[in-house]
């Protein structure tokens, strides 16, 4: 059985990243923190002293959130072992994507649930 540790955070589209900046700082009150050099426009926010993060994605002009691609609007669980994520996966016969070397700076495993959404187990990428 999986062990995740907490909720590490909840990504969503923002059709204005300056606005949706604003209203998150300013409003909600939550504090920006640095992004990894992603090659697609985002902000990333920490909430309060618990470790959880939202992360806004930039939907381009024009687009449907139902046309983005496989890794889109998500939360993500925080996982305690990559090696055993992976295994009980495996065990489970649950399809997912990983990537353990990911930009984000942690592993990125995603699965979808019987209804479709997106799920990320992120963790530690040596664990």
């Amino acid at each position: 059985m999986l062990s995740s540790q907490r909720i590490h955070h909840v990504s969503i589209f923002a059709k204005d990243l300056e606005i949706s900046t604003r209203f998150y700082t300013d409003v909600v009150g939550i504090r920006r923190m640095e992004r990894p050099p992603f090659s697609s426009a985002g902000v990333w926010f920490e909430v309060g002293e618990s470790g959880a993060q939202v992360h806004l994605m930039e939907l381009q002009p024009g687009s449907d959130v139902l046309d983005r691609p496989q890794h889109s609007e998500h939360f993500a669980l925080w996982m305690e072992s990559y090696e055993k994520t992976i295994q009980w996966l495996e065990q489970c016969k649950v399809p997912y994507d990983s990537y353990p070397d990911s930009v984000a700076g942690f592993a990125q495993i995603y699965i979808r649930d019987p209804d479709g959404h997106l799920i990320e187990l992120a963790c530690d990428k040596n664990s």
